[in-house]
């Protein structure tokens, strides 16, 4: 079994290893990239804390790439695609291409600290790399502060939390949810009307029956969903 994971980690001694993380605190960008290209390749799990500063890099180029490494880490089957569209990806693959390994809280911390990126790609794969990775259930402080996400102004990402906070069974977001059932966006409406049958508030029942009444096309059928 060692022989299989110095093969898999390029037969790379410890100490070496050590080298490739100290690079991610090089001033160069470049080289911070290089550090982690090569950890993602490895798949070397270890090295999750010592990556999840650079969620917040000041290049965004190595944000991403950040978020993709941790994404490998803890991705337990291949869900092709590419940097750009990997997060989504493996999110709507569903919760099974997860490994067991648990993520430090550092990581879901910095996940959800780049949710408010100013790069919205930045953001995206942030969103979309927290639903992965995180694990129910999530601390109280963790619910909070990924359901404030709930009032970004960008809708794309209101209707991402939503689907991520359902997703996690976070049932201390129930009233931010209910209170995304008359957003703006009949997207976000949609994504906070399932989050809600996902995460078994009944105190939401009455809420949900009311948009009931008002639902029009594909909210029907998630309206009559999630209390079901």
């Amino acid at each position: 079994l060692a022989a299989l994971l110095l093969a898999h980690l390029g037969a790379q001694t410890p100490a070496e290893w050590q080298d490739v993380i100290r690079n991610l605190r090089h001033p160069k960008p470049e080289t911070r990239l290089t550090a982690l290209d090569r950890l993602n390749q490895a798949g070397y799990v270890s090295a999750a804390e010592a990556v999840a500063p650079l969620i917040g890099d000041p290049d965004d180029r190595v944000q991403l790439a950040a978020i993709d490494t941790e994404l490998t880490f803890f991705l337990a089957d291949d869900v092709g695609g590419n940097r750009k569209n990997r997060a989504l990806l493996a999110f709507e693959a569903g919760p099974l291409v997860r490994s067991t390994v648990r993520a430090p809280d550092v990581v879901i911390d910095r996940l959800t600290a780049a949710m408010r990126d100013e790069n919205a790609l930045v953001r995206f794969d942030a969103i979309h790399a927290l639903g992965v990775i995180a694990e129910p259930p999530l601390s109280a402080t963790q619910v909070k502060a990924l359901a404030a996400e709930l009032d970004h102004y960008d809708p794309t990402m209101r209707a991402a939390t939503a689907r991520v906070l359902g997703r996690l069974g976070a049932r201390d977001a129930a009233d931010q949810l209910a209170v995304a059932l008359v957003d703006s966006s009949p997207v976000v409406r949609l994504c906070a009307t399932e989050a809600l049958g996902l995460i078994h508030d009944t105190r939401s029942a009455s809420e949900l029956r009311d948009q009931l009444a008002k639902a029009r096309g594909d909210m029907v059928g998630a309206t009559l969903l999630a209390p079901a």
